[in-house]
């Protein structure tokens, strides 16, 4: 009995110290972030919620780990966002950026801007993920040599030195920079290259600004003006440096407006093209289906309709 009595006392200390929050031996964002600018240092922060979250404890004890034994010359720090903060505590300057899955791992540069993001990191994760982070410190350092070269040029070859090294960075980490957005667009203001339009390119405003083309072409009751709206899409596809991913949804603008005009054979040799593209990825097995769905015949499985078996148009129709 009481060796049992032992037993259980041992298992609620350490269900306890497994609970409690973890006073961390890494300095909080706010604390490093004006030194990392002055060793020009980045910043690896760990976003816990250590009162909360017992895989953000888990992780925050692995960072610490990582801090005293990695020769990496970085600066290792916390942003904890405990449920119990004070007011002067949430006042306190953040970290870059929206985090949504605690507990993450995320890389700032030594200006404060984001490099590198991953979140709901694990245990078994994250040897993968700060392999990446450092790769994205890499990449980093790599967009800051262009943007040098950038700022010592100008016009149209500056824009491209930015562009190129807006490339280097994961995409998140690209669109967060506003500056260099901005000085690529005072460096070709038409966008004469379209670095601006690659590096800023968002697919559901893109094609909705197709359609307001097309509609608002015919507010005073005339005719849908579809020739300049295939002008302009055809400017987009001409411009270098396009991803496979932003071909296939700049020519989904494409689709759209041929099938909006009744042209269905253009329409459908659209699809194909999107699917040759790279025919293996979302965009392309969708562009493959949607081509079946609009050619096929349908095929009843029972001598009834179902929503499944409706088409946009009339397509022939078998049942055994």
């Amino acid at each position: 009995m009481l060796h049992h009595i032992h037993t259980v006392s041992g298992l609620l200390a350490a269900a306890l110290l497994l609970s409690a929050p973890v006073q961390a031996a890494l300095p909080a964002y706010s604390a490093v972030k004006d030194e990392a600018k002055t060793v020009n240092k980045y910043m690896i922060v760990v976003w816990a919620g250590t009162d909360w979250s017992p895989k953000s404890r888990e992780i925050t004890r692995a960072v610490e780990h990582l801090a005293k034994n990695s020769p990496e010359p970085v600066l290792w720090c916390i942003q904890d966002e405990r449920e119990e903060m004070t007011e002067e505590e949430q006042k306190l300057p953040k970290p870059p950026g929206e985090i949504w899955n605690i507990p993450a791992i995320q890389v700032v540069s030594p200006t404060g801007n984001m490099v590198f993001l991953s979140e709901g990191v694990s245990r078994e994760t994250l040897p993968a993920v700060m392999k990446q982070a450092m790769e994205a410190v890499k990449q980093q350092n790599k967009a800051n040599a262009l943007w040098e070269k950038a700022a010592a040029s100008s016009g149209t070859a500056a824009a491209l030195l930015y562009g190129e090294g807006l490339q280097q960075l994961p995409p998140y980490a690209a669109s967060s920079r506003k500056d260099i957005l901005e000085k690529i667009k005072k460096a070709d203001p038409e966008d004469t290259k379209g670095v601006h339009f690659k590096s800023t390119f968002n697919h559901l405003p893109y094609i909705e600004k197709v359609q307001r083309m097309v509609n608002d072409s015919a507010k005073d009751g005339g005719p849908k003006d579809y020739k300049t709206a295939h002008a302009y899409v055809n400017k987009q596809l001409k411009i270098p440096g396009l991803t496979p991913l932003q071909k296939q949804q700049v020519m989904a603008a494409r689709f759209w407006l041929y099938r909006h005009e009744g042209k269905k054979d253009q329409a459908l040799k659209t699809l194909t093209d999107i699917a040759r593209i790279s025919p293996k990825t979302l965009m392309g097995i969708g562009a493959q289906n949607y081509y079946r769905y609009l050619t096929e015949p349908v095929t009843l499985k029972s001598p009834h309709f179902t929503g499944y078996d409706l088409r946009p148009e009339l397509t022939p129709t078998r049942v055994n």
